[in-house]
């Protein structure tokens, strides 16, 4: 460079010059113009000497870089005009020749580094930015320059992009130079795939650079000069999209998809082009069989996927619609496809896309019905591996796969198999199957076969033979799983590990084989090959030295116990959780997750669905939507209860025990994580007026899937709910309401509860029926809970379900129970719903108030209403101490339920006409009536059947009083039924069809009936007498009802003896003396003797209320006769009998004399002999002295057995024959007995002949008969008491073994005794048979030797 030329240069650049010498830090004084003049050549004089073109590019670039000086560019190209004007060189050719090599210099310098520095990469950027200024004042040679740089085979990433961002070489020009060379390529597709899992450098866009290559590789309009490049840059991204899925692990970290997006300005139709491009790549890279799919789908469900791969299909399906995308699989479906893949796009497709599972399975259903009418067995194989891949990921997001089969081949009219040639395609694709099928899909096959078409029944035969026997093959018996419960299932698992342990434990001791387990290989192979070794080679990591397990796995496979195949699955098995304990198989945070155990994790993905429905599109921390993290919420729930989550092809009713539940304890602690989150989520989601409830559905159908869950689940709410002392919180109640909600809806899945209250009693139902018709509303606290409880439960339901989902469930989500408990809760806890003055109410309840009132509730529950019978029972459950209403306003809230809602003023005979659904007094009374009688039935059964802890936790108000106020009603109300009868009710008084209606509804056996009428009588007894006669007094009454009701049912079921109770008594007589003013109450006693016989045995008491009934329409008055003669005699005057009365009037005042006095009546008895009827009058006097010894000996009254006793001894003595009328009685004499007594009968006479003086009564002709026959009866009668077992065996307490030994023999004993004459007597073999063996043989004896 010569001096004029810098001198040229330096002054017009008189800045850059001081400049430079500025940034050298020089300081100078101030020099005038000769001193500015002489330093300038001195200058130029030194940089002519010591010129250097590398100096000169170094300080250009370094001021470049500290931004001191804009025109570095202009400075280089002096130097270089210098240099170029000493050689033969152009100025260009030196500085494209310098630029181009300082560019590949630094590249290789990075090479030898094998890293990048930030100062590389800042001077790298300077000569770049040189470049781009030498180009642009036309110093540089382009074409040279390109040359130069693209002799490396491929230049970083980061310079290839700068290079084209400042303009200098763009990409297109770069590709185009280095299209032809292979290893180019290969270079630059290793570059990219480095590039894509390292963080983003802020220096270098990649996402930049690859949409750049996207627009290349799908440009909008397609250029023919451009198809090779077009075809370089597809090449580029197709072999790194196939290097990434190559070698694409479990643990593979996130990584940038090497597409265009869509963010990035991209046209919508190329990145489509680009997406589905890359979809095909991906699924036809190394295709696989599709049979062999059908072994491993369950390990490619979006949970259990690698979740690169899953991260990558979620990608690329943001492009399209579903239509879309089932498009593409429409057109690669006949390719040569990788399964494995395409199952994990078809999984992430259904879970993570809206709607999608709907448009896939139509898709299957167009494969399915053109495979079987084609006979494409592929087409079928496709099908199947789509519906089975949706139906895997569970029920939250599409049906189950027995319900999608069902729905396919179960309905002969929708059958897609209903013809004989398509349903021999369908079995022949099964049967080719079964190889590769799993225990799931055929039980489903089994259990749920196809629709059969005429003459192919043995088609589907021969293919369930098969199965079976390939379920047999993998020790998976149907009979295992499928046919039993899940408690039984539980049960036997939970043993055969405990079976395990031992024998591993044992071998440990003694290093040998336990003889338990080789006698088990031999004798019960099943168990042992089907259970024990299933339980013994679970997989697990195996620990590098070997435990007490694994040498006991060694020793059986030394010994040939275990099949080889079973081995070799068993260490596949183990090496994979060996994998995956390394590698891990979680979409995130995976350090974290590694420490954790299944609980733990299943607690963090909970956690995380919180996050995702609190916060919703706020959270970012979790990229995930609902339906991928219930899909994770569902794998780890498999993993946590080592089952897989695919529902039963049977479901079962689920047993809950309250008191011993037995539950599993990891069961609870799952159910307890579900809960709390249902808890929360219900919160947070109801606190919304359009609360978004999806996530309660999906998490429900995942619950579902796991019916091991079912049991624990159920318990835990029952205790809730139902647990004295339980106060759960406002987010707990409404979390509970939930849970109820969602196990209604989806019924189907969860089925029914049998809740076992205790002892004998259980309930079966749907949960939620159960708890609203169970729950206990004894006190205040009670009742405030469960109308908590159902207002959260009307919230969700309503919240939940619309009105077209509301009318298709209705009766299952909103059960009968439910609104009455509902609104019988609102009308006593509410006020204001009854007086209608605070139509929004207020306070705690106004939620409650605000559905009561809603217009939702009233079209959904219209057509139900609470009815009074219903009111009455759930009522009298209240107990008034803990009530929180007082005395008074207790008595004002039952007034208005009475009198104005229910009770209807308009006449039963109108009602009809004006359509009004209100009870008359009559019906309501009725109502009231069998309501207490049924409540004392079943308070008496419960004493029976429960413990007496249930007894204590289900005490109700009536075991506090609460009947003592519907009592007093039903004494209201019965007043005004002389007023409300009508034609209907002539036949029978108002309080015998209460009778007749409760034997008719619950008298179905002896202790039935005897509870109805005990019960019937008390409560009749609180009530005016007169109403067991008629309704009203003053009408002329018919009695026969009346005495009918007394012969059949009350003399059998109230007095075990010869007379009614007191209280009875007097209550029936009453009723007669009320009647008596109008009507002859006479007959009464005529045709009711056992009430005769009472009034008599009473008369004591009574007498006022007899005479009572004596008035001017009586017409026979022989009782009031035999009663006043009676009191005479008893008060001292010794008159004899009068004539006037009946045989069994005087037997019943002597049986009143013999009862009252300390001895015998011997002179009444004597002159009752001497008359005419005496004979009569005694025999009637001995039955009613029998019955009433029966019923002494019952009550063990040891004075009235002995003075009874010996009154009949006595009169058998002074007439002996009246042995055989007793023993063989006429009709008219069962009339005054009860049955009980003349079923003992002969017992208790033939206790007083064994323990008395007899000689004399048995002296008699018939006498030995009469003992025989008696005693035949009482043989009989222990074997019927034997035979008898539980409430129903009254004989066990009257009677023993040895007392029959006893009797028996006092019998032998009057055979030895007896003449000829009484031996000829019996005359059939039979009537002596039939006292056994030992009484025959003494019989016979006797008889030989008087011959």
């Amino acid at each position: 460079m010569d001096t004029s030329t810098i001198t040229n240069t330096l002054a017009g650049c008189d800045e850059n010059f001081f400049s430079l010498i500025e940034s050298r830090n020089r300081k100078h004084a101030d020099l005038t113009e000769d001193g500015k003049s002489m330093l300038k050549e001195a200058v130029i004089e030194l940089i002519s000497y010591h010129q250097d073109l590398d100096q000169v590019f170094n300080e250009t670039t370094s001021i470049l870089n500290k931004e001191n000086c804009q025109d570095s560019a202009s400075i280089l190209c002096s130097s270089v005009q210098g240099l170029a004007s000493s050689s033969a060189t152009s100025s260009d050719f030196i500085a494209t020749e310098a630029c181009a090599n300082k560019i590949v210099d630094f590249v290789r310098q990075r090479k030898v580094a094998k890293k990048s520095s930030t100062i590389m990469q800042e001077e790298i950027t300077a000569v770049v930015m040189v470049a781009k200024d030498l180009m642009e004042s036309h110093n540089l040679q382009r074409s040279r320059f390109y040359n130069l740089v693209c002799k490396e085979i491929c230049l970083p990433l980061d310079v290839i992009w700068t290079l084209h961002e400042t303009g200098v070489m763009t990409v297109e020009v770069y590709l185009s130079i280095k299209q032809n060379e292979k290893s180019f390529v290969e270079e630059l597709v290793q570059q990219i795939f480095d590039r894509l899992d390292v963080k983003q450098d802020k220096r270098f866009n990649l996402e930049g650079f690859i949409n750049h290559l996207s627009q290349l590789a799908f440009p909008g309009k397609i250029d023919a000069d451009k198809l090779p490049l077009k075809k370089l840059v597809n090449v580029i991204l197709d072999s790194t999209i196939l290097k990434l899925v190559d070698t694409m692990t479990a643990d593979s970290n996130p990584v940038t998809l090497p597409v265009a997006t869509v963010q990035q300005g991209n046209s919508v139709e190329g990145v489509r082009k680009q997406y589905s491009r890359v979809i095909n790549l991906i699924l036809t890279h190394r295709p696989t069989k599709a049979l062999s799919a059908f072994s491993v789908q369950g390990n490619l469900t979006y949970p259990r996927s690698p979740p690169l791969l899953v991260t990558v299909f979620k990608q690329l399906l943001l492009a399209f619609d579903n239509e879309e995308l089932i498009e593409i699989l429409r057109q690669i479906q006949d390719q040569p496809i990788n399964w494995p893949r395409l199952l994990t796009l078809v999984s992430t497709f259904v879970v993570c896309q809206p709607a999608a599972t709907e448009r896939l399975l139509e898709f299957v259903y167009s494969l399915l019905r053109t495979g079987l009418e084609r006979s494409a067995m592929d087409q079928m194989a496709v099908a199947f591996l789509l519906a089975r891949q949706v139906c895997l990921e569970g029920t939250h997001v599409a049906m189950s796969y027995q319900d999608w089969f069902q729905k396919m081949f179960g309905d002969g009219a929708r059958s897609l198999s209903n013809t004989r040639k398509t349903f021999m395609v369908l079995m022949r694709f099964f049967t080719d199957l079964v190889p590769y099928e799993s225990t799931t899909h055929l039980k489903v096959h089994i259990l749920r076969p196809p629709f059969v078409p005429p003459t192919c029944r043995e088609l589907l035969t021969d293919y369930i033979m098969l199965a079976k026997t390939r379920l047999a093959d993998l020790k998976d018996p149907i009979d295992l799983t499928c046919e039993r419960q899940d408690g039984d299932k539980a049960k036997i698992l939970e043993q055969t590990e405990k079976d395990v342990q031992l024998a591993v434990s044992t071998f440990e001791g003694t290093n040998k084989i336990p003889s338990s387990v080789m006698e088990a290989s031999i004798f019960r192979k099943p168990y042992f090959i089907g259970r024990f070794l299933l339980a013994l080679l679970k997989p697990r990591p195996l620990p590098d030295v070997p435990d007490v397990r694994m040498r006991f796995i060694d020793m059986l496979k030394r010994v040939e116990k275990i099949p080889p195949n079973m081995y070799s699955t068993y260490v596949t098995a183990c090496h994979q959780e060996a994998d995956k304990l390394l590698q891990g198989v979680f979409l995130e945070d995976d350090i974290t997750e590694m420490t954790m155990d299944p609980i733990e994790d299943l607690d963090h993905r909970l956690s995380q669905l919180v996050d995702k429905v609190a916060l919703g599109p706020a959270n970012q921390h979790y990229n995930l939507k609902e339906p991928e993290l219930m899909s994770l919420v569902r794998e780890k729930i498999s993993v946590v209860l080592n089952e897989d989550g695919f529902q039963s092809p049977q479901q079962g009713v689920v047993t809950v025990d309250s008191h011993s539940p037995q539950l599993s304890l990891m069961h609870v602690k799952v159910v307890d994580l579900l809960l709390n989150v249902t808890c929360k989520l219900t919160s947070h989601s109801l606190q919304t007026d359009q609360p978004d409830l999806t996530w309660a559905s999906q998490l429900f159908s995942v619950i579902g899937e796991f019916p091991t869950l079912h049991k624990a689940l159920y318990t835990r709410i029952w205790k809730l709910i139902m647990e004295n002392g339980s106060k759960p919180e406002e987010h707990h109640i409404q979390g509970i309401a939930m849970s109820m909600c969602q196990m209604s809806v989806q019924y189907e899945r969860f089925g029914e509860a049998c809740v076992k209250v205790c002892g004998r009693v259980s309930l079966t139902d749907a949960l939620s029926h159960l708890v609203w018709s169970q729950g206990s509303l004894r006190s205040a606290e009670c009742m405030r809970l469960m109308l908590r409880l159902s207002t959260a439960y009307f919230q969700c339901v309503f919240s939940c379900l619309d009105s077209t989902q509301l009318a298709g469930l209705k009766d299952k989500v909103i059960p009968r129970s439910l609104v009455t408990l509902f609104v019988f809760l609102c009308c006593r806890l509410l006020p204001e719903t009854r007086n209608h003055y605070n139509p929004r109410g207020s306070g705690e309840f106004r939620l409650t108030h605000l559905i009561y009132r809603s217009k939702k509730f009233t079209e959904c529950c219209q057509h139900i209403q609470l009815t009074f019978k219903e009111w009455v029972t759930m009522e009298m459950t209240v107990c008034r101490d803990v009530d929180f209403l007082s005395f008074h306003e207790r008595r004002e809230y039952l007034w208005w339920c009475i009198y104005q809602k229910f009770l209807c003023t308009v006449p039963r005979s109108d009602k009809m006409k004006i359509g009004s659904e209100g009870l008359d007094v009559r019906e309501a009374s009725s109502i009231l009536m069998e309501t207490l009688i049924w409540q004392n039935i079943s308070k008496g059964l419960e004493a029976t059947t429960r413990c007496g802890q249930c007894h204590r936790d289900r005490k109700t108000g009536s075991d506090y009083g609460g009947q003592a106020d519907f009592v007093h009603l039903l004494q209201e109300m019965v007043t005004m039924l002389p007023n409300t009868g009508s034609e209907e009710d002539c036949g029978n008084p108002w309080l015998l069809q209460q009778l007749f209606q409760a034997l008719k509804q619950h008298g179905r056996d002896t202790l039935g009936t005897e509870a109805i009428l005990h019960h019937f009588i008390h409560l009749a007894m609180c009530l005016p007498a007169h109403l067991f006669y008629c309704d009203n007094v003053h009408k002329l009454t018919d009695f026969g009802p009346s005495c009918d009701v007394i012969n059949k049912h009350l003399k059998h079921g109230l007095c075990h003896g010869s007379h009614f109770p007191l209280s009875v008594t007097q209550y029936l007589i009453q009723g007669m003396a009320d009647c008596a003013q109008y009507t002859d109450v006479s007959e009464v006693f005529l045709k009711a003797p056992i009430l005769s016989i009472s009034a008599l045995i009473h008369v004591q008491q009574i007498s006022g209320v007899i005479a009572a009934t004596q008035t001017d329409h009586i017409q026979d008055t022989s009782v009031i006769l035999i009663v006043e003669w009676l009191q005479r005699y008893l008060s001292g005057q010794r008159e004899a009998f009068p004539e006037e009365g009946s045989s069994w009037m005087i037997a019943a005042a002597l049986l009143l004399l013999t009862l009252t006095s300390e001895e015998i009546p011997q002179n009444l008895l004597k002159d009752v002999t001497s008359s005419g009827s005496g004979n009569d009058i005694l025999a009637v006097y001995c039955h009613l002295v029998l019955a009433e010894l029966s019923s002494a000996q019952l009550c063990n009254s040891e004075t009235k057995i002995q003075i009874l006793q010996e009154s009949c001894v006595h009169v058998l003595q002074s007439c002996p024959m009246l042995l055989t009328a007793i023993v063989q009685p006429v009709t008219e004499h069962l009339l005054y007995t009860t049955d009980r007594a003349q079923r003992v009968e002969h017992l208790t006479l033939l206790r007083i002949l064994c323990k008395s003086e007899t000689s004399d009564i048995l002296r008699t002709p018939r006498g030995l008969v009469c003992v025989i026959m008696m005693f035949g009866n009482v043989v009989q009668l222990f074997d019927q008491g034997q035979a008898l077992e539980g409430l129903d065996c009254e004989v066990s307490e009257v009677l023993s073994i040895q007392e029959v030994l006893e009797l028996s023999e006092f019998v032998k004993e009057c055979i030895k005794l007896s003449s000829v004459e009484q031996l000829n007597c019996i005359e059939s073999k039979n009537t002596i048979k039939m006292c056994g063996p030992d009484i025959y043989v003494t019989f016979k004896q006797r008889l030989s030797t008087i011959r």
